[in-house]
């Protein structure tokens, strides 16, 4: 509570005594929401809480849509956007592009900064471990996530199957589909194990009660990182220590705030099943990076555009960058 108390009162003494100058106090700050984010994370979410953030900072703050992760990407990277939240996997780009950086991730609904990729089946199947069914596998029907999909497909190939010497090939039948699908597939017997992202599973759990009370969990990855938020590494000191103190602070009990207004901070938060922020940093994308390698690997050697050859120096070049990447080495 102490910390807390005092992240807020650093943020309020930045504006009281005048760290951040002037001229910047009227420029409108942009943050950038890309376009996979609904209009209604948009609206109920992103909205009041930065009209909150332009109170705090006595600044305006604004928060603007872009079409894809691409282009919310390219405004910041280009000074159209000051500071944004997107996916770990184009937050790469928005990092190796240079001029921007991490400086605090998501937490769920019960404080944890990320979530799992999980493996399902129905209650009625006897293995109750991932080590109990892979001796089956030739005899069940697998349900991976959406191509592209980190906690539908990307994870679980890599730490399931990869570290294993497995593949999805070994199973009787596979196929790719969203993670509602895999939910209602299993649970109603169309397919005997299937990829989901825990954080899904919460959700379904309310959707689709009886359902959910047919499945159980037979494996789990490693934590994935949750969603970033980053900012511009140009932009003011000061300024970068208020934004960070107030997202620190935000669902949270700090010194000055009432009791409405902190149930109403973390009413706005569980829409998105958030409790709240975490300090964080690029570091957090060392894991996503390695997964982002191996999906890389994964789309190569289903290109059929590319020669054999020119398949196989491409496959090279990226294991002996995922080599040195699982061993701490730097990207080159």
């Amino acid at each position: 509570m102490q910390t807390k108390a005092l992240i807020a009162l650093i943020a309020l003494f930045a504006f009281l005594l005048g760290l951040i100058p002037t001229g910047q106090a009227q420029t409108p700050l942009v943050f950038a929401v890309p376009g996979a984010a609904a209009s209604k994370t948009l609206d109920s979410i992103w909205k009041p809480l930065l009209k909150d953030l332009s109170q705090a900072l006595g600044r305006p703050v604004i928060p603007r849509q872009f079409e894809n992760y691409r282009d919310a990407v390219a405004a910041l990277d280009s000074g159209q956007a000051q500071f944004g939240w997107l996916g770990n996997r184009s937050a790469i780009d928005a990092v190796d592009a240079g001029q921007v950086e991490i400086f605090a991730q998501v937490l769920d609904s019960h404080g944890v900064p990320g979530y799992y990729s999980l493996l399902i089946t129905r209650n009625e199947q006897s293995f109750k471990s991932v080590e109990e069914m892979m001796p089956r596998r030739q005899q069940l029907s697998l349900g991976l996530g959406s191509q592209g999909s980190t906690s539908g497909t990307t994870a679980p190939l890599f730490y399931l199957f990869a570290d294993n010497a497995y593949s999805q090939f070994d199973f009787r039948s596979y196929r790719h589909a969203n993670h509602e699908q895999n939910f209602l597939d299993v649970a109603e017997g169309r397919i005997d194990v299937a990829t989901l992202s825990s954080n899904m599973l919460k959700r379904f759990k309310e959707s689709w009660p009886q359902q959910y009370a047919q499945l159980k969990v037979i494996w789990a990855s490693p934590l994935i990182p949750s969603d970033p938020l980053l900012w511009r590494s140009d932009l003011d000191g000061a300024l970068k220590q208020a934004i960070r103190a107030f997202f620190l602070g935000y669902a949270q009990p700090t010194t000055g705030k009432s009791d409405s207004q902190l149930e109403q901070e973390k009413g706005r938060l569980l829409l998105a099943k958030w409790s709240g922020f975490k300090e964080s940093s690029n570091s957090q994308l060392k894991h996503v990076r390695i997964l982002d390698l191996f999906g890389q690997i994964q789309s190569l050697q289903a290109d059929e555009s590319l020669t054999e050859v020119e398949r196989q120096q491409r496959i090279t070049k990226l294991k002996a960058r995922l080599a040195d990447m699982q061993q701490g080495k730097p990207k080159p």
